[in-house]
């Protein structure tokens, strides 16, 4: 259940943060508005860590040690690094925040397909049904919030 709430909660976050993007902050140059962003989020994270460390002794907050774990984290930074910046540029390039958010539907399609090709599946028919009505969820968005 807490995973849900964290989940729910991020979500109005970054739907929050789209419209502030297409609203206020369009003009600035996406890169420029990763960068202030993750400066932000990287001091965010600093203070957090202090404050946990120091209140908490039975959080393990070490960092990893070994070489794979740091080559999957690097890969994993390189993954936002490039979301987040074609997400901005999405935004500050004219994008409607509606209908842009509304994309984000497909990330539980995008999520089971790279899984399925990691662990070499194939979807089933649920996430067949589920791929078609999220793509018709997003043209009837987009479609609702154009003007």
């Amino acid at each position: 259940m807490k995973s849900i709430i964290f989940a729910v909660i991020a979500v109005a976050f970054y739907g929050t943060a789209s419209v502030v993007i297409e609203q206020k902050l369009v003009k600035l140059h996406a890169l420029n508005l990763l960068i202030i962003e993750f400066a932000i989020t990287l001091l965010l994270a600093l203070i957090v860590r202090q404050v946990i460390q120091a209140t908490t002794a039975s959080e393990n907050l070490a960092f990893p040690t070994d070489k794979a774990t740091w080559i999957s984290l690097l890969i994993l930074g390189l993954i936002v690094f490039a979301a987040n910046y074609l997400f901005n540029s999405s935004l500050t390039s004219g994008g409607n925040a509606i209908v842009i958010t509304s994309l984000m539907i497909l990330m539980p399609v995008a999520t089971v397909l790279v899984r399925n090709f990691w662990v070499k599946e194939m979807p089933n028919m649920y996430c067949i049904a589920g791929y078609i009505l999220a793509a018709l969820s997003v043209l009837l968005v987009a479609k609702g919030s154009i003007k």
